[in-house]
């Protein structure tokens, strides 16, 4: 199952990873994510995944949401800053 792990404090990818194996489990594939998407998991907010991407699902359109259309997103490179940008995490167990 692949849950998003938000923290007010957002995370590095080495945080999320270490918060994530604190919850029980390890962060998700890409595969994992696109799996859970396709069940239903919407979570407009981005989170670290773990190849070192940043993505987000959505399921439905929204106002608060900026996708544009349903589907898995991901977060322009330039925005990493070589895992050090803070984002949640996608966690799978």
């Amino acid at each position: 199952e692949v849950f998003p792990a938000a923290v007010p404090d957002k995370l590095t990818h080495p945080e999320a990873s270490a918060h994530c194996a604190s919850l029980g489990g390890r962060l998700a594939t890409v595969g994992q994510l696109y799996l859970a998407w396709r069940s239903g998991l919407d979570h407009c907010e981005p989170a670290w995944l773990s190849d070192g991407s940043v993505r987000f699902s959505v399921s439905s359109l929204r106002s608060d949401c900026p996708a544009g259309e349903p589907g898995v997103r991901t977060v322009s490179p330039t925005e990493l800053s070589n895992g050090t940008a803070g984002f949640d995490a996608f966690c799978y167990r």
